[in-house]
């Protein structure tokens, strides 16, 4: 397994296990969301069979009353762990477990291929390969990352602070003024604290500014901790310090991805192109917008198959 498939796998363990990776203040689905999948999804023939290609933990097919609607559902994930939760859920589903570029099953086995952020991190060759799985007469219909919407600037924001994390060495110096002031030595306790506060404003400051993200939830963590450290055990804090490293580490990853997801203008010009070239018509590409936010928070692509 690859450390992105590892990173992923994790990642559905855990922060994902809800099944959504883009929800509303209250932690659920955006209704807008779910409103765009029913309407594409309904009012399709008995026997239509649907391919959702990087499927994640199944978020388009929570929007289906249930998997006997008499559609042939088909979910591919590179997650064993993700296509697992779908089929615990929605067992008439058959689940692959595959790369979005790779999918074994014949060129247009499928009356429909849907993706909601998902199969864009596979890049130019998945998009091709959902054209290539779309049957005659048959649709795509994709919610793509967009460059520089609402979810890549709040990405670029979360990047950013954690990169301030990492060269400000915010987590050895947290390290080193808990482990320090705990040592009752007086001399090494100020040489930590100095060299604490001499980076710490620059944190506060980005995190008051980005209140959202790894860094805030870092700071705000540690900052508790050491406020109240007569409540805890030094190797308690230091221990969760050390926990902060290593998620650090892969949400640097995992947020990289996604920003290596998004598709710029430059990018879905190809795409439409490569559609016209494939002889897809009724082509619609434009950005899908929420109303409680300024950017486009995707593109939303349309085509069939003649």
């Amino acid at each position: 397994m690859t450390d992105s498939e590892n990173q992923w796998t994790e990642y559905w363990s855990n922060e994902g296990a809800g099944g959504e990776v883009f929800v509303n203040r209250q932690g659920e689905k955006h209704p807008k969301l779910r409103e765009y999948w029913q309407e594409a999804l309904s009012g399709l023939p008995e026997g239509t069979r649907i391919l959702d290609l990087a499927c994640g933990a199944g978020s388009i097919y929570r929007d289906i009353a249930s998997a006997s609607s008499g559609y042939r559902l088909a979910a591919a994930d590179l997650s064993e762990k993700a296509t697992q939760q779908l089929k615990d859920q929605m067992p008439a589903v058959e689940t692959i477990v595959c790369s979005a570029d790779d999918v074994p099953e014949a060129s247009g086995a499928f009356d429909m291929v849907v993706s909601q952020f998902g199969v864009e991190y596979a890049g130019h060759a998945g998009l091709q390969e959902a054209m290539r799985l779309v049957a005659a007469s048959g649709q795509l219909r994709l919610l793509c990352h967009i460059e520089d919407g609402f979810i890549d600037d709040r990405n670029q924001r979360e990047l950013a602070g954690l990169k301030l994390i990492r060269d400000t060495g915010f987590i050895d110096h947290a390290i080193s003024v808990t482990s320090e002031t705990a040592s009752r030595n007086e001399a090494s306790a100020k040489a930590a604290v100095e060299a604490f506060t001499s980076i710490e404003p620059e944190v506060a400051a980005f995190v008051a500014k980005n209140p959202h993200g790894f860094h805030s939830h870092l700071y705000q963590g540690f900052r508790t901790m050491f406020c109240n450290r007569q409540r805890y055990r030094t190797s308690d804090i230091v221990g969760w310090l050390e926990a902060m490293r290593e998620e650090q580490a892969k949400a640097e990853t995992r947020i990289g991805e996604i920003r290596g997801a998004t598709l710029s203008k430059d990018d879905i010009d190809q795409l439409r192109a490569r559609l016209e070239a494939e002889n897809f018509r009724d082509i619609s590409i434009r950005e899908f917008t929420l109303p409680e936010y300024t950017q486009p928070v995707a593109w939303a692509i349309h085509a069939t198959r003649p």
